[in-house]
């Protein structure tokens, strides 16, 4: 016995299915959750002082071997600030930002400060301990000296250095992690 067309399936009345990729609200709360457990403000603070520190000192023995304060160095130290407070805060809050920004604020004036003893020393030809006595003995002469180090041209690229820091210090989300929040769901049409 032949089989008839009324004996095969309809499958031309059936709607056609297809896999659609969407984020899976669960995974991305478990997700969110994860990234806000591993967060670490207090690691990020330290950090953030010490590379203060570090790429200030760093901006200080370039002018003493280039001979020059440069402001491009503040843009290095925003950087610095930025990718440091990203590695070891782990952060995705604002205030991982605006921590950022302040350590490439603080970073700046003291690679500042730095860079011009250094370029004093040079010039007049005196010790560290020498100039460092002199001016706590005559403070004022201290307060003179640091703010004429300062110009405009340093604002300018101490104002970058915090936009570069605050830019890039937060946690950097993969496509990787991205995809892992998708997930299939059976369409039909």
């Amino acid at each position: 016995m032949q089989p008839t067309n009324s004996d095969k399936p309809q499958l031309q009345n059936m709607p056609p299915t297809y896999k659609v990729l969407e984020r899976d609200p669960a995974k991305v709360a478990a997700f969110n959750q994860r990234l806000k457990d591993e967060q670490n403000f207090g690691f990020a603070v330290i950090a953030g002082a010490c590379a203060a520190l570090l790429s200030s000192i760093l901006w200080a023995l370039f002018a003493l071997i280039s001979g020059y304060k440069t402001g491009f160095a503040a843009i290095l130290v925003g950087l610095a600030m930025g990718y440091t407070i990203r590695k070891f805060g782990k952060g995705v809050e604002e205030k991982f930002q605006i921590l950022a920004a302040v350590c490439a604020v603080l970073g700046c004036l003291l690679g500042n400060v730095f860079a011009g003893i250094v370029l004093i020393m040079q010039q007049a030809g005196v010790s560290l301990f020498r100039l460092l006595s002199v001016w706590l003995m005559q403070p004022t002469v201290m307060v003179q000296a640091i703010t004429s180090m300062f110009d405009m041209a340093d604002l300018v690229f101490s104002a970058l250095a915090l936009y570069v820091a605050f830019r890039y210090s937060l946690r950097v989300i993969t496509p990787q992690d991205k995809e892992s929040l998708l997930s299939e769901k059976p369409r039909t049409m």
